[in-house]
């Protein structure tokens, strides 16, 4: 997501966020060759793309009831990175966004490109295309590499740094939130979280094995064992939310089945992804 107002975040992996965040709710634009929107929160992130449903700019109706709009869950990303890797979607690896300006639809010269200064390859050329989820242009682009992107995943119904309270995680409708659960027992060292086994389709549990947990002091595991030797931590009890895809410098580790738990709270290499579905009687 960009932002048809501007976005006022820094733009490299060590810019410094406004203060106290680009908060402000604004019209979400998504396009190549902008700048991604971050330093918000996940509550700015998930109003903004339900506003989108009642704006008209977009071309819908204001008062439509088949147009649901909503950041994006994590079983959706899920649902994306399977297409990807199946026959209706490129079939294998998607290309790493490098662009170290978080500039949308990049690509650089390998899957695992290394940082480019800006964008090397843009979303048109052949390159391009490759960081696209069906390998032409008509794809979904952004998902591995750029900027994390934050997923409604949480666990335990705790809000963390968000900008929600634990009481409203609990009440929010799982239509928009996945949830997940690890009971206290099961903790490591009473900080981190590990896989909840009953969830299946967002490719977390089912594409890797042995993800990184937090024991309060260090990270106990290879942090990389999804699929494609993708970046894998679980949540803690002070990241309690599931971001997706990796940064513009994970080179190898960055990947459509990769996560981590950058938070809820402001920041400079977060990003989001809102959701648009049609559909009777939303």
């Amino acid at each position: 997501a960009t932002a048809a107002e501007g976005v006022a975040n820094g733009y490299t992996e060590d810019g410094n966020c406004p203060t106290p965040g680009d908060n402000t709710i604004k019209t979400i634009k998504i396009i190549p060759n902008a700048r991604s929107w971050r330093c918000n929160t996940m509550l700015t992130a998930f109003t903004a793309s339900r506003n989108m449903e009642t704006n008209s700019v977009y071309g819908w109706g204001t008062s439509d009831k088949d147009i649901d709009t909503h950041m994006m869950k994590n079983s959706e990303w899920g649902a994306v990175a399977y297409l990807s890797r199946s026959i209706y979607g490129k079939t294998d690896e998607v290309w790493i966004n490098p662009a170290n300006d978080y500039t949308t639809g990049c690509a650089g010269d390998s899957v695992s490109s290394a940082a480019t200064v800006g964008c090397l390859r843009a979303y048109s050329t052949t390159n391009g295309m490759e960081a696209s989820t069906t390998g032409n242009i008509y794809g979904i682009y952004d998902m591995s590499g750029g900027a994390y992107e934050r997923t409604m995943g949480n666990y335990n119904n705790r809000g963390a740094s968000s900008g929600w309270t634990d009481a409203q995680v609990a009440a929010m409708e799982s239509k928009y939130l996945d949830r997940y659960y690890t009971a206290p027992g099961d903790m490591l060292n009473g900080v981190g979280f590990d896989y909840d086994i009953s969830v299946y389709g967002d490719a977390v549990y089912e594409t890797s094995g042995g993800a990184g947990r937090y024991n309060g002091t260090s990270w106990v595991g290879p942090g990389n064992a999804g699929w494609n030797t993708d970046i894998s931590f679980l949540p803690t009890t002070s990241t309690t939310w599931l971001a997706r895809g990796g940064h513009f410098s994970h080179a190898s580790t960055a990947g459509v089945f990769g996560f981590n738990v950058p938070g809820g709270s402001v920041s400079s290499y977060i990003s989001f992804r809102p959701v648009l579905i049609v559909g009777t009687g939303l």
